[in-house]
């Protein structure tokens, strides 16, 4: 997504559902991902939405045995603003608090979303999208096969 497209107006955004299982986020039928340390600072706010969560908790949480600065911290912000259409300029997700840290301006569901057309399986693993034609009378084979 370019993050020069204006933002989408709040009634009509579809709701961003986290799955840390498989490490990316959804919104409605589409599957938006992350490099891991970018779901991990999203997840990090996802956890305290609503409240200040300054850089040096993020840097804590996210990198904890590890030497980085602020820099790192904003690349993985503005990776996360780009995928899911959050302009710096006027955000509907991550609020920058100056010099402080981040703040998640909307609460994210941490539970499965139902699945989507092309959606997840049970178990998390990808179901192919394909359409079948009309089947007379294969009803139960059918069931069998979907469960898989």
């Amino acid at each position: 997504m370019r993050t020069d497209e204006p933002p989408v107006p709040p009634g009509t955004r579809e709701p961003l559902w986290l799955d840390p299982t498989n490490q990316w986020v959804r919104s409605g039928a589409r599957t938006l991902r992350l490099t891991p340390k970018a779901f991990a600072v999203l997840r990090l706010l996802a956890e305290h939405a609503g409240q200040l969560v300054t850089k040096q908790e993020l840097l804590a949480g996210v990198w904890p045995d590890t030497a980085v600065g602020d820099a790192v911290l904003a690349t993985v912000v503005r990776e996360i603003r780009s995928v899911l259409g959050d302009p710096a300029s006027r955000p509907w997700l991550i609020e920058t608090v100056h010099r402080r840290g981040y703040r998640l301006l909307e609460s994210l569901a941490f539970e499965a979303p139902p699945p989507a057309h092309a959606g997840v399986a049970a178990g998390g693993a990808p179901r192919l999208a394909i359409a079948l034609p009309a089947l007379v009378g294969r009803q139960t084979e059918l069931a069998r096969l979907d469960s898989w």
